[in-house]
């Protein structure tokens, strides 16, 4: 039994993994498996809500179940999801990624309750041979009715506990038995991998965060944390290879140009990364040539111009109308002599008509009394002609005295 142990001793101090890619493929002495495969290749279990736990979780206040990011869950390194919800009427847009856990505890002042309080647990189903941990840090953002912007967040600290019966939990130390602080990323995308320097054998493994930051470098409360377990086997996989499950692509995004040209793009997410073998993802973001459609300013200044002429030709159409019904006006302007007269109707055509008679003296003659004479028995004068209305005779030369 002592040789048994210490040779699982030198498989698990061998095949620990170097980097994060070293981690998937390394098969020097043993099978080691990511929980990232979501199944640990000898326990077919696809579900992660089944086999992870947390303590100390936050739901963002709005009222919905999809607001606690854990259903559908996305606690794997690379996960991330998308929940549609509706409240009052309206519909609502949740993509995340990450295990929502709130820090209420930044030291190992009071270590009880930071064991009990503030974790983020995996279940391997049973004992295994545990190598390290990968951390990554997550997001979340509503996309349709912009609820809750963008925001990022990454664990900076972390402990790590581990347990056979879920019972009695026990921190992990260093040999001069002081429990041990690690670093996570400097980025909300790092993928953080922490090597174990002594073999870990567990069932249940929980990350308790004691620190964490925003995109722009400021602390906070709260966190949405990834995780990633590496585990050591010496059983092949058994069980059928899972292939990688993407989303639907998404909607194409607005038209963008640049000096290059103009282009949308669609994305979609990765729901289960592969394992044992099976199918990678594919590509998770589409691009297109497009055309961008005019600025505003421009449709505002063409519909103007359409305006602008349409009045022009109004105005030129009504303008040779009003000439057209007034070519054949006549005025008539009343002429008076002196004030002993009467006033003589005299006529100027604008448009006389062609071989029209002129108009002379005799047409305004007319046979009267002179004014003073008698009405009866006397002799008149004969009647004399209405004088015509001339102007001024100008003088031709300089007049002597």
């Amino acid at each position: 039994m002592a040789i048994l142990l210490q040779f699982f001793v030198v498989i698990i101090l061998t095949c620990r993994p170097s980097s994060a890619s070293d981690a998937v493929d390394y098969m020097t002495c043993c099978i080691c498996e990511y929980t990232m495969s979501y199944t640990h290749c000898v326990i077919d279990r696809s579900e992660p809500q089944y086999w992870h736990a947390l303590a100390g979780d936050f739901q963002l206040t709005h009222g919905a179940d999809f607001t606690k990011m854990q259903s559908p869950a996305a606690f794997l390194v690379d996960d991330e999801e998308i929940a549609y919800y509706t409240n009052d009427g309206r519909e609502y847009k949740l993509h995340y990624a990450g295990a929502p856990l709130k820090i209420r505890h930044t030291d190992l002042t009071d270590e009880d309750a930071l064991l009990k309080e503030q974790f983020m647990q995996v279940d391997l189903a049973f004992p295994k041979y545990i190598g390290g941990i990968m951390i990554q840090g997550g997001f979340y953002e509503e996309q349709l009715q912009g609820l809750f912007d963008y925001t990022e967040s990454y664990v900076t600290d972390f402990v790590v506990s581990f347990s056979n019966d879920s019972m009695a939990h026990y921190f992990y130390r260093n040999s001069a038995d002081n429990i041990i602080s690690f670093k996570g990323g400097d980025r909300p995308e790092d993928r953080e991998v922490v090597q174990f320097d002594d073999g870990i054998v567990a069932r249940y493994i929980r990350v308790h965060p004691l620190g964490a930051r925003n995109e722009k470098g400021e602390v906070l409360d709260r966190v949405n944390t990834r995780l990633t377990v590496i585990t050591c086997s010496t059983e092949l996989c058994v069980t059928p290879q899972i292939n990688c499950l993407l989303s639907e692509w998404g909607a194409w995004s607005t038209c963008t140009c640049s000096s290059l040209g103009c282009l949308r793009v669609k994305e979609r997410y990765i729901r289960r990364v592969q394992a044992c073998g099976g199918q990678k993802c594919g590509a998770l973001t589409l691009t297109e040539s497009c055309t961008a459609p005019e600025p505003m300013w421009k449709t505002v200044v063409q519909y103007l111009g359409i305006a602008l002429v349409v009045l022009v030709l109004a105005l030129i159409i009504g303008f040779v109308i009003y000439k057209k019904t007034h070519k054949d006006r006549v005025e008539v302007i009343l002429v008076k002599e002196n004030d002993d007269e009467e006033f003589i109707p005299k006529r100027n055509f604008v448009h006389p008509r062609p071989n029209a008679p002129a108009q002379t003296a005799s047409h305004f003659q007319t046979n009267r009394a002179p004014f003073g004479a008698s009405g009866g028995g006397g002799t008149s004068k004969p009647s004399q002609p209405y004088p015509m209305h001339r102007p001024p005779v100008q003088p031709i030369g300089p007049v002597s005295n």
